[in-house]
């Protein structure tokens, strides 16, 4: 008469590690579905729909964080105020859509063009890319707390030196455009150890440009060629000097900073 009872018995224990696992899949799956829904939120919070760089927002926090840190005042830290030269005219004579696809392929080029500068060898933490306005764009690298501030000023001088050699688009309606009618676009670039002194020293590569080529600083609506620049010896970006001294004491060398799956952008290739 046990073989019927051990057959009961058998199927209970069968029946309850088979409810444990249908909850344990249900648990599971919702758990994903918050997180699922956690970075979605914090992907519309922080992310730039068109170049899907982190926003101003996102900038905000991260300026404040290395704030707070001590990075900043450690002078660890480096920001690039970045804005893209030729822009309006692309919106205002071709189109909207055009700028979009402007942006978005600065949102690409910017942060592939840091990182293969920095294949080699880094003396920071990953620059962080962001677009902090129609135009503007930003970048926060600060220094790894290994590497030396001359170092690490050199490589931030490479970087940008690169940058604003090699990160151009040529705006157009689409790819059987004649080039006389392509709208050409590149980057404006001012780096220092604040924001503040950063946007500064972008103006001084504005009023430059705008002066040398084209007599005012009115240029609005009118486009030139980066090459055309470069043959008048008009610089493009400007590396404000650093007011590090030091007697910085090396306690005020802060740690890393976080970071977050939003601010590293990798395009696929």
């Amino acid at each position: 008469m046990w073989l019927p009872h051990a057959g009961i018995f058998l199927f209970f224990v069968f029946f309850g590690v088979s409810m444990l696992i249908v909850l344990l899949a249900v648990y599971i799956a919702a758990g994903s579905w918050q997180a699922a829904k956690e970075f979605a939120l914090y992907d519309k919070v922080y992310r730039d729909v068109i170049t899907q760089l982190g926003n101003k927002r996102r900038f905000d926090e991260v300026q404040y964080e290395l704030q707070e840190s001590g990075a900043e005042a450690a002078d660890r830290v480096r920001y690039w105020s970045i804005d893209i030269q030729g822009f309006k005219a692309v919106n205002d004579r071709i189109s909207h859509d055009v700028g979009d696809k402007a942006l978005a392929e600065y949102g690409r080029l910017l942060p592939d063009t840091i990182t293969k500068c920095l294949e080699e060898g880094s003396t920071m933490e990953p620059p962080v890319v962001f677009r902090t306005g129609g135009d503007e764009l930003a970048v926060i690298c600060v220094k790894s707390s290994s590497a030396s501030f001359s170092d690490f000023e050199a490589q931030i001088k490479s970087m940008v030196q690169k940058v604003a050699e090699t990160v151009l688009f040529d705006a157009k309606t689409d790819d059987s455009a004649p080039e006389s009618e392509w709208m050409p676009t590149f980057l404006r670039i001012g780096v220092a150890s604040t924001f503040k002194l950063a946007d500064e020293a972008e103006t001084a590569v504005r009023t430059d440009i705008y002066r040398k080529a084209f007599g005012s600083l009115d240029a609005r609506g009118k486009t030139v060629k980066k090459s055309e620049l470069d043959a008048q010896g008009v610089r493009t970006w400007e590396i404000m000097p650093s007011a590090r001294r030091d007697s910085i004491s090396p306690p005020a060398d802060a740690g890393p900073i976080s970071s977050t799956k939003v601010d590293v952008q990798v395009s696929a290739q």
